[in-house]
């Protein structure tokens, strides 16, 4: 005998106290053998359509649910049942308009009337086995593409969409799209497509579309609103914006204008609302509403290596110093850190780096910077100091090039215990002889080095950063630095006190 547990188990009406004692007698049997929550497992046939397999399983309730929305027995049969409508759209969105869908639980299918029975009956600790299965049944493909109302010349050839092809849905919605943004582009700025009207043939297997129009009047860019600016001047955001007033409108020249002024790097999100109706100019209105990024960015860094110690320090970055979207980063290092493998002493690493954006024209930016480093190794002292000149220009949306100076002054003492000789006031060494008991000597270099280094970037990834992983594309740079060495053509100096080394 199958017992059944339900919400009607102790029904409203009012009864004596011995049928209450039945109907909960009756519910704690059903209790006793029906799994709430119902656990499952899901399985879904293949099609032999990849794409289609990978979207049913996404698509199905019964799969994404299965951990995170467990249900009862009777819901496993209700989910089930919903997953039928969802999955017979998913076959007809790939062009399969005669296709089948069946569920089964534990071998039954969903209208097997003894379904619900056969779950309430199973001990809890059972666990059902869905299964999915589809029959796709033929292909439908298109034949018929019109256009219902008027459009300019060549606007059609938007669509993309050929007789023959697969009916897909998504092909269909994609040229729609398509065909709206092809008119955005045009000036028809309130341009209507509506979802085409689809007419099927069974008879020959073929669907029929027909994509309702209405362009609406051609017009012009109108006032440019600028909103949500806090430290980042008006006129830089408006003399860097791709789009201005009196121009044609145009969706894609507005959405490259909003990725344009994003890449400047001060806002974190900038969102471009479009008026329903023309304004005082005769043209379109555009609001820009920007949200801008923390002024101040802090970050921390540590490293260790094995032969040079550990380092760690920090950078300070003001993104926006004067309202022109430049920046101003400043980083400490503190380096060579608890080392005495290849280091005698605590060292420091110190940078300043000021970034320009468009410097004198339009997608150049100036950068300088300042470093000094010193540091105290086995082999040598060092103590230097560089400063760099930058300009970084855009030629293309591909292309970008930067030239530059930069002067190094460096002054390294060198440790070695090899040959002696005498040094001179005058620069002059001369050899006095070798002695087995000499110490060991030290030889002082300084260097000045003038560099001017040129570099060009071929960028097809998308990705400005080359830290970013690109999935596309084409990242090649080539880079030289010619340089010359200023004062003495050895770059050495004897100091009165010190002996060289014999090289």
């Amino acid at each position: 005998m199958n017992l059944r547990c339900s919400a009607g188990c102790l029904p409203s009406h009012r009864f004596s106290i011995p049928r209450l004692l039945y109907f909960a007698l009756l519910c704690g049997m059903c209790g006793a053998y029906a799994a709430d929550p119902q656990p499952y497992t899901v399985e879904v046939v293949s099609s032999g359509n990849a794409a289609l397999d990978t979207t049913l399983k996404a698509t199905s309730e019964l799969q994404t649910l299965r951990k995170s929305a467990p249900v009862s027995p009777f819901g496993l049969v209700g989910r089930a049942r919903v997953d039928l409508e969802r999955l017979k759209t998913v076959l007809e969105s790939f062009g399969f308009y005669e296709g089948s869908v069946r569920i089964s639980i534990d071998g039954l299918t969903l209208d097997d009337p003894h379904l619900a029975d056969e779950l309430l009956a199973r001990p809890k600790e059972h666990k059902s086995e869905v299964k999915i299965s589809v029959d796709t049944g033929p292909l439908y493909h298109l034949r018929k593409i019109d256009i219902e109302g008027a459009l300019p010349p060549d606007a059609a050839k938007a669509l993309g969409l050929q007789s023959g092809a697969p009916a897909l849905a998504e092909e269909v919605l994609a040229a729609r799209g398509r065909l709206l943004n092809a008119l955005q582009d045009e000036g028809y700025a309130f341009a209507k497509v509506d979802l085409p009207r689809a007419r099927r043939d069974p008879a020959n297997r073929v669907l029929d579309l027909q994509f309702p129009v209405d362009t609406g009047a051609r017009v012009k860019i109108g006032e440019i609103h600028v909103e949500g600016l806090k430290t980042v001047r008006e006129e830089f955001v408006r003399k860097r914006l791709l789009v201005h007033s009196g121009e044609q409108f145009s969706a894609t020249r507005i959405e490259n204008a909003r990725k344009d002024l994003l890449g400047v790097g001060v806002f974190t999100s900038i969102n471009v609302s479009v008026g329903n109706q023309v304004d005082s100019t005769g043209g379109v209105p555009i609001t820009f509403t920007t949200r801008e990024r923390p002024p101040h960015a802090v970050s921390i860094s540590e490293a260790y290596s094995t032969d040079l110690g550990g380092s760690v320090g920090g950078s300070w970055t003001k993104r926006d110093v004067s309202g022109r979207a430049d920046s101003l980063t400043v980083k400490a290092m503190a380096i060579n850190l608890g080392s005495r493998k290849a280091t005698t002493g605590l060292g420091y690493d110190l940078s300043g780096i000021y970034r320009i954006p468009d410097w004198k024209v339009r997608d150049q930016s100036l950068q300088t910077s300042l470093e000094a480093i010193k540091q105290y190794l086995d082999a040598y002292d060092q103590n230097a100091y560089t400063g760099a000149v930058t300009v970084t220009r855009r030629l293309s949306a591909v292309w970008h090039a930067s030239a530059g100076f930069s002067l190094e002054e460096e002054h390294i003492d060198q440790h070695e215990c090899s040959l002696a000789q005498d040094c001179v006031l005058d620069d002059t060494c001369v050899i006095t002889g070798v002695t087995p008991a000499q110490p060991c000597v030290e030889q002082r270099f300084q260097y000045t080095l003038l560099a001017l280094p040129l570099s060009a970037v071929y960028n097809t990834t998308g990705q400005e950063s080359p830290l970013t992983d690109a999935t596309h594309g084409l990242r090649v740079s080539l880079s030289v630095a010619p340089t010359f060495s200023l004062g003495h053509p050895s770059a050495r100096r004897c100091d009165a006190g010190y002996r060289c080394a014999v090289f």
